[in-house]
């Protein structure tokens, strides 16, 4: 987000309004917005105001258009990056998981997505210490079709390069 936060904040928030009193609050439009503010939020450091936005933004859209809809998939995954950004990386974890799962039903076992979900999920598994269930993250990610060893060469990842999991994964990208 270039500029000015707080400007950024309000202009979000009246689009919220606006598509709160035109399709009301349990349309997937007005998720939208819930899903922009909350981004805004949590892309300006306000995590306490962010947070509970993508918690509504799933709860609108899984009554909207069902639980596994990819849109879902990318209200969890967005909800994770910013969980993990604050600091909490153990909540982020199931975050990680969830759109990880609704990646894989709704796009597909090699999808993008699923790959990106994964991926986080492995950079909270590593920050954390969890070498074996990053490692498990990680060859899940490559079994999706990721293929990112230039990555994989960069922090958090170098944590994990006396792995021989590890180095296997990256061997196979190549």
């Amino acid at each position: 987000m270039n500029g000015n936060p707080d400007s950024a904040i309000a202009i979000q928030r009246r689009l919220l309004t606006e598509r709160e009193r035109i399709f009301g609050p349990d349309h997937p439009d007005y998720a939208f917005s819930l899903f922009n503010l909350a981004r805004t939020y949590t892309r300006a450091g306000r995590f306490q105001e962010g947070l509970p936005l993508f918690q509504r933004t799933i709860e609108v859209r899984e009554r909207a258009l069902g639980s596994e809809h990819y849109l879902v998939g990318y209200a969890w995954m967005s909800y994770a990056v910013a969980t993990a950004q604050s600091g909490d990386l153990p909540h982020s974890i199931p975050r990680f998981e969830r759109a990880a799962s609704i990646f894989r039903t709704s796009l597909g076992p090699t999808d993008t997505s699923l790959q990106d979900a994964l991926e986080g999920l492995a950079i909270v598994r590593t920050m954390s210490g969890q070498t074996g269930p990053a490692l498990d993250a990680l060859e899940a990610a490559a079994r999706a079709g990721y293929k990112r060893p230039a990555r994989l060469d960069q922090p958090p990842f170098t944590r994990l390069a006396g792995e021989p999991r590890f180095q296997a994964l990256l061997s196979g990208m190549k």
